[in-house]
Parts: structure tokens; sequence; C-alpha cells
């Protein structure tokens, strides 16, 4: 646009400045004309030709009232010089400009309706263009979107392979937050509840963090977007947690960590809810149903995973533990005994060993039967767990025997345990075929390494210190060196 400007203002100062030359100049050659005629007026009719160069630059920078002006001026001149030389063959300019002006006037308007032409067109262009560019940058984002897509979920192979190369409930636990704050991302915090049967409560199995974060939170019980997806067993999705109507008028507690939008997802194995998987983040609007999309894949992987985790749990605790009891068995026990003695003798601590035997408790079998008898060993291994201290291991040792080792605990101190363990025994009332009934315990104690340094002597000493206790009359703790 503002070419134009210039070259119309060019335009308008040549003809404009031409005109008062050329009219300088006819003057000048009309006074000579006196002295030389046939040169000057042949010098006359070249300035006079030059007029139509004129009225082309008038009409080009005024229009057609300028180009229809300077015609008339040049007509006037032109008469003028007709006259005042008196060569009536002036008055053809006078003709030859009004034909001029006419194909001038044909001209320009043959390239005005070309320029109006190619300015439709451009416009046109440059419109189609636009949609062009609006249409690509559409496609473009499409694309990068579906790439996006097409890694996160080829990256979810690798997931699989990493949650199916553990059967270990921590381990998968953790391998769940960590990819799945990577996969789906923006988000600042990952964390994941599994659920308590009893209590029917979330607790608080892992959290990961963005780099720079805090990654530990004192709320271990989840908040009332977790209870809810708990409840509903179906994905939530917030992008504002202040305004979702669902949520308003609750208090949400933020001290651990600001947070304003979160998708989260259920895990559900057998029509039950076993856990939940969070994410969120301190700015509004930041997922997508994409990403709900995708956490709702890796919670359905996760649910498989610690399904497996806990039935293989779950077969390792039956493998070392007493079906009827919930003690360990003879074979754990004598592992974990090894294990700790190797430990004492490097530490140089004491370790005691409790031999455990229910007094006359045949008796009990043959008079109120065996279903009795399960009872009277359930009541006692309620009991012993619940004199022992954290550390300290228990088992069923075979038949109506116990074993018990007590870690860094000298003989007097085993035997104090021993004799609270008996008193409780013998104190606790059970009830057998609607008869109130109590049962006594007798008990043997030795210690690493006063009475032996392997296992086998161990026991066999606690074994001895309890044979004394049942021939001493029973209900008796007696210790291996006494």
């Amino acid at each position: 646009m503002s070419i134009l400007k210039n070259e119309k203002k060019i335009c308008a100062i040549s003809a404009i400045g031409g005109l008062l030359i050329l009219s300088f100049l006819i003057i000048h050659f009309l006074w000579m004309l006196l002295s030389n005629p046939l040169f000057y007026l042949s010098f006359l009719f070249g300035v006079l030709l030059l007029f139509i160069i004129l009225i082309m630059l008038a009409w080009k920078a005024f229009g057609a009232v300028g180009g229809i002006t300077f015609c008339i001026l040049s007509c006037f001149i032109a008469l003028s010089v007709s006259i005042g030389s008196r060569c009536q063959s002036f008055n053809l300019m006078a003709l030859l400009y009004v034909i001029a002006t006419i194909n001038i006037y044909i001209l320009f308007k043959k390239e005005k309706d070309i320029t109006q032409m190619n300015q439709v067109n451009f416009e046109e262009l440059e419109e189609s263009f636009n949609s062009l560019f609006v249409e690509s940058q559409k496609h473009y984002l499409q694309t990068e979107a579906l790439n996006k897509k097409y890694y996160r979920y080829l990256n979810l192979k690798g997931v699989v392979e990493l949650l199916s190369a553990s059967l270990s409930l921590p381990e998968v636990v953790r391998v769940i937050v960590k990819k799945t704050l990577e996969l789906v991302g923006k988000s600042d915090y990952c964390l994941f509840y599994l659920t308590d049967e009893e209590k029917q409560k979330l607790v608080l199995a892992a959290i990961e963090a963005q780099a720079g974060l805090i990654s530990k939170i004192k709320s271990k019980n989840g908040d009332i977007f977790d209870d809810w997806v708990l409840k509903r067993r179906q994905p939530l999705m917030i992008n504002d947690c202040k305004k979702d109507y669902r949520f308003g008028t609750k208090i949400v507690n933020k001290k651990d960590r600001d947070f304003k939008s979160l998708i989260s997802s259920p895990l559900i194995v057998a029509e039950k809810v076993i856990g939940v998987l969070r994410l969120d983040n301190s700015h509004t609007n930041v997922y997508l149903q994409d990403d709900l999309r995708l956490l709702n894949i890796i919670a359905n992987l996760a649910a498989v995973s610690i399904e497996n985790a806990f039935l293989f749990q779950r077969t390792v605790e039956l493998a070392i533990t007493d079906g009827l009891t919930g003690l360990h068995v003879h074979r754990y026990f004598m592992e974990r005994l090894t294990e700790e003695l190797h430990r004492a003798a490097r530490t140089k601590s004491s370790l005691s060993l409790l031999m455990c035997d229910i007094d006359h408790f045949k008796q009990y079998n043959d008079k109120y039967g065996h279903i009795a008898g399960d009872i009277v060993l359930k009541g006692i291994s309620r009991i012993l767990i619940e004199c022992l201290q954290a550390g300290d291991f228990v088992a069923r040792y075979g038949g109506e025997e116990f074993a018990i080792f007590l870690p860094k605990q000298d003989k007097q101190t085993a035997f104090e345990v021993a004799e609270k363990i008996r008193k409780a025994v013998k104190e606790r009332e059970f009830i057998l075929r609607r008869q109130k009934s109590r049962v006594s315990i007798s008990i043997g104690v030795a210690t690493f390494s006063e009475d032996g340094v392997i296992a086998e002597a161990l026991i066999k000493e606690a074994d001895l210190a309890l044979y004394k206790a049942k021939q001493e009359g029973r209900d008796k703790v007696c210790s291996a060196s006494i």
C-alpha cells in the first residue's frame, strides 16, 4: 500500500513539474520563434507531444479528474500555441490529446480491472492459504497427539513386563507409582492406596513425587476424593477442586500438598475395590479424558499384579504358617532359629529358647473331642502372641508343643517371660462343650551360648528343661542350667 502511495506521489510531482517546465519552454519557444521559425516550430511540436506523457502521469496520480484536467490544459496550451504561432497545424495537437486521453482512460480502466481481479484472486489465495494453514496446524496437533498416545501405549508393554517380573507386593507398588507418574505425566504426585477390607478404608501404600517436591505426607487414609472413588467404584476427573459441584461444600485438608486438579481410578478385582491409583496437580484444567483412560488401563494392569502379589504372599504364608493356630510351622522355625543363632554369634549377644507343652492335652481331646482340643490350641496361640514383644518368634512345634525364641534376651529375662506366659495360660478360661475349663502349660528354657551354640543342642537342652518341669508336677517353668 505504501508503494502505491509513493508511486502516485512521484507521478503527481512529475506531472505538475513537467507542466510548469513545458509551459515555460513553450513560452520561451514562442518568443524565439521570430528569429528562426522552422527550427522552433519543430521544437514546439516535440514539446507539445510531451504533454501526452503529462496527461498519463496526471491520470496515474490524480485519477480521471486529474487526467481530464491535464487534457483540457494541454488542449488550451496547444490552441494558444496555434494562435500565438499562427500555425493552424497545432490545432491537431488538441485532437491528439483528446484521443490520447481516451486511450489512456481505456488503458488505466483495464489496468484497474486487472488489479481488482488480481486483488480478489490474491484475497482468495490468502484465504485458501489461511484455511490450509489452519488445517495443517490441526493435522499437526492431531499427529502429535497420536504420536503421544502411541508412545504412551507402547511404554505400557514395558510396565507389564516390570509388573510381571516381581511378585513382591512392595516392589509391585513401587513400580506402579513410578511408571504411572512417568507415563501419564502432567502430575506433581502419584498416590497409591490399598483397601483395608475389615475397616473398608484406604491406606497409603506408596507415593511418588516429581523432582524437587516432598514425597512424604501425613495423611495416610486418603481424602474425600479417594473415598468417592472407593465407594462409587468409578474413575474420577476434577479440573478444579473448588468448583466441582460434587465436592464444592466440603473441606479438603491440603496441609501436606496443594492440588487443584486430579484424576483417580479404582483397582477392581472380582467386583471388589482393592485399591485406588491417583494423580494430582497444583494447577487447574491439567488433565484430559485421554489421561484418565490411560490411568484406567494402568489401574487394570496394576489390579492384576496386586492380586497376584497378594496370592503369592498368601501362598508363602500358608507354606510357613500353621493352618489351625496361625503360628509359624516347625520347618520355618528351624530356619529362622539357625539364622538368629548365627547373628547372635557374630554380635556376641544372647538368645533364649522356650519349649512349651500343654499339660494333659490328650485328656482334653478324649474328654471333649478334637474340636475342643483345637479351641484350646487356638486360645493358647493367641496368649503366646499377646505375651511376646516385637522381634520375638513363636511357632507350633508339633501337636500340642510350641517353640519360642527371644533374640537378645538372657536366661533371667527369658525365665520371666516364660512365667508370664504360664500365668496367662492358667488364668484363661475356656468354654468346652458349655463347660468352663482351665488348662496349664509347662515350659523349658535354654539360652545361647550357655546351653548350646547350635540349634539342635539348644533345642535338646530346652526339651530336657521341659521334661524336668513335667516331672516336677507340670504348670511350671524350668531352666536347662537349674
